[in-house]
């Protein structure tokens, strides 16, 4: 077959272009060829190419040059998952463990009504050697992703083991205050129990108490202050038992009787030091909180102010607590917090107390109960003559409170 073709540019060009027909006969077979596959152009060209290469998918490549010359536009040929439409050995010093070249395999039709068609190979070894590459480091990333993860998660669980292990530091050093604020309180009902009790002893032994009806009034009287005392004693052992009960659900209802609840346990102890209480609650607006912990908040502001009024020699000492617009602000006349380290004040561990006082614990737990189980905010703002401390409440936050295990040991 007398085929006119650009010899010398084809074989100029750094790739492999072979002209076949749809019988498979060899009618050029270019230099890029010749010295990639060491098969002179003289020994296969008018040869069948299946002589020379018999594991061709025949099938594939015939139905691909008739494609290719039906609708005049190049096929693409895809040898199955290989990548090689005929072997060559990579000629190139490489560190790649791909020995043989691979390649894109373009076919054009070349002479339509005569059944030619030009096969062109290109190399794309290092193209596929990029993507192996660019694949081995995506599985890289993804490896270091997964194990990023894992340590974050892992971090996660730390981070909330040791808050769990505050809240039990914290709860327990509360526990130990508040047997105090308990012996307090509970010193001024025994001793009225006491002087009843001893001033009936005293009455009857002189026998001037009888069967009269004044005797019978007196005896109801003195039985009814000892039952208001003993009341008051249930009342007083009632509030701690609730606050210390371990609390997994929300609670619908308003800041006042946040504040209210937590005044009930301390209001004895802030009594005997002579503090005065200003209560403003113009918002009765019900909201979903974990109650148990918003008390234990509160508690300890105002704990911390009685501290700081008892250590500082405060006089005339007083405490206002304003509630409005989901926010309660607890605020002193208690000189206020140094500038210098009012940013470090909800640190862990940080105490402005002497080491036998304070754990440093209190207002850090706060600041983690407001922020991240009632989404939140807590901040410290001096004033002229003291600090207010203002709890600003959000939308509760679920799964954050402690698990079974941890409150058992509370």
């Amino acid at each position: 077959m007398n085929i006119k073709y650009p010899k010398i540019l084809i074989d100029s060009i750094e790739n492999g272009h072979m002209l076949i027909d749809d019988k498979f006969t060899v009618h050029y077979w270019n230099k890029w060829l010749e010295i990639n596959t060491q098969i002179p152009y003289t020994e296969i060209v008018e040869k069948n190419l299946k002589d020379f290469y018999p594991d061709l998918n025949y099938n594939v490549l015939g139905r691909k040059i008739r494609t290719a010359l039906k609708l005049g536009t190049p096929s693409f040929y895809d040898h199955g998952s290989s990548t090689k439409f005929i072997p060559i050995n990579r000629n190139k010093v490489t560190t790649s463990s791909l020995t043989l070249m691979q390649q894109q395999i373009t076919i054009s039709p070349y002479i339509s009504n005569e059944g030619l068609v030009m096969i062109s190979i290109y190399d794309i070894s290092e193209l596929h050697e990029t993507k192996l590459l660019l694949q081995k480091e995506v599985e890289k990333v993804n490896n270091l992703n997964s194990e990023l993860e894992n340590r974050v998660q892992e971090a996660l669980e730390a981070n909330k083991k040791q808050i769990q292990q505050m809240i039990i530091q914290s709860r327990q050093a509360q526990m130990g205050e508040m047997i105090c604020i308990i012996a307090h309180q509970w010193k001024q009902p025994l001793s009225l129990i006491s002087a009843t009790t001893m001033h009936m002893q005293t009455l009857m032994g002189l026998g001037k108490l009888n069967s009269g009806a004044d005797d019978n009034e007196y005896l109801f009287n003195q039985i009814a202050t000892i039952d208001d005392c003993v009341r008051n004693l249930s009342t007083i052992i009632d509030d701690f038992r609730n606050f210390y009960k371990p609390n997994k659900s929300s609670d619908i209802m308003t800041l006042e009787d946040i504040c209210l609840k937590s005044l009930a346990i301390i209001k004895q102890s802030l009594i005997v030091e002579n503090i005065k209480v200003i209560e403003d609650y113009s918002d009765k607006e019900k909201l979903e909180v974990y109650s148990n912990e918003l008390i234990q908040v509160v508690l300890n502001l105002l704990k911390n102010a009685q501290d700081n009024f008892i250590e500082k020699n405060i006089e005339k000492p007083s405490i206002t607590i304003t509630v409005k617009d989901k926010t309660i602000s607890i605020c002193d006349n208690g000189g206020g917090i140094k500038e210098d380290i009012v940013d470090k004040i909800f640190d862990p561990y940080f105490s402005t107390k002497h080491e036998d006082k304070g754990t440093g614990i209190g207002l850090y737990m706060s600041k983690t109960i407001i922020e991240e189980h009632h989404n939140g905010k807590l901040k410290a703002i001096n004033t002229d003559d003291g600090v207010c401390f203002v709890i600003e409440l959000g939308t509760i936050s679920e799964n954050i409170l402690l698990d079974e295990e941890t409150t058992k040991l509370i």
